[in-house]
């Protein structure tokens, strides 16, 4: 038992890949200005089209899917010109690829406006892969400014989780769960891988994956590796072939490498107990 367990913890980073892939959400999103015309302005592959602005602009919530729910500080904090300027620049260079130089009119914003969450936010997810213990600092500050914003703890579970920090993921992924008024389901799942990586095989993360599965297709992908590590394997194996008949599931190998090690491992414990 002792090597299956040792090995099932090693395969629990097979799944943080799969998980960013699933819950990885837009970032916040500014009202913003260009000369050259309305401009789509937002950390990820989610960007929204919007329109001009004649005043300082607010911050204001992404529309393109992850939340719409606007916190206070987001409702009365004005972004200075200068400092939304350089947060458009920021913005332009990311979008030619340009991260350095994107980093650098982000680090302008945030310098003018240390108060400008949106800047901190998406200048995180620059650094989310490359230095993630930059991209912690960058979400800390953020939800200490706006300490009710669900995006920001979302972001900051993954980060935390991608400087494997789990503690501190599980901290965030509680709170995320706490604020999300979005009816989806990706705080659930954070919450529950944030569980399972810390060895917290409980019914609690279960129930995580269990309430997301109508809308996340690898959730019962997540809910065997719980079941393996509570040693319920014939549920397990049951959850991976469930996973399995799914059309093209996409992590198909990682499914069929753990019934393999279920199989071996109940084909060795049949072994032992035959020599008894």
């Amino acid at each position: 038992m002792r090597s299956f367990i040792a090995y099932s913890r090693r395969s629990t980073t097979i799944l943080f890949p799969i998980l960013i892939a699933t819950c990885v959400c837009c970032t916040c999103t500014v009202a913003a200005q260009d000369p050259g015309g309305p401009q789509a302005f937002a950390g990820s592959c989610q960007p929204e089209p919007l329109g001009h602005s004649p005043r300082p602009p607010r911050e204001s919530h992404p529309t393109s899917g992850e939340s719409s729910v606007v916190t206070i500080q987001q409702i009365n904090h004005r972004i200075p010109p200068k400092a939304h300027a350089e947060a458009i620049k920021a913005e332009k260079a990311r979008l030619a690829h340009k991260t350095e130089e994107a980093v650098r009119h982000y680090y302008q914003a945030i310098l003018i406006d240390p108060q400008f969450v949106a800047a901190r936010n998406n200048l995180a997810f620059l650094f989310q892969e490359s230095d993630p213990e930059s991209a912690v600092k960058q979400l800390e500050e953020a939800v200490k400014i706006d300490p009710h914003n669900a995006l920001l703890f979302r972001n900051l579970t993954i980060a935390y989780a991608r400087s494997h920090r789990f503690d501190a993921a599980e901290r965030a992924a509680r709170t995320n769960v706490d604020l999300d008024r979005t009816g989806g389901h990706a705080a659930l799942m954070l919450l529950g891988f944030a569980l399972m990586d810390r060895q917290k095989f409980t019914d609690e993360a279960l129930q995580c994956f269990d309430r997301s599965r109508e809308e996340y297709a690898d959730a019962d992908l997540f809910a065997a590796r719980v079941l393996m590590g509570q040693g319920k394997l014939a549920t397990a194996k049951a959850r991976l072939r469930t996973y399995l008949c799914m059309p093209e599931p996409q992590y198909a190998e990682v499914a069929n490498d753990w019934l393999e090690l279920i199989d071996r491992h109940e084909q060795k414990a049949a072994l032992l107990l035959s020599t008894k």
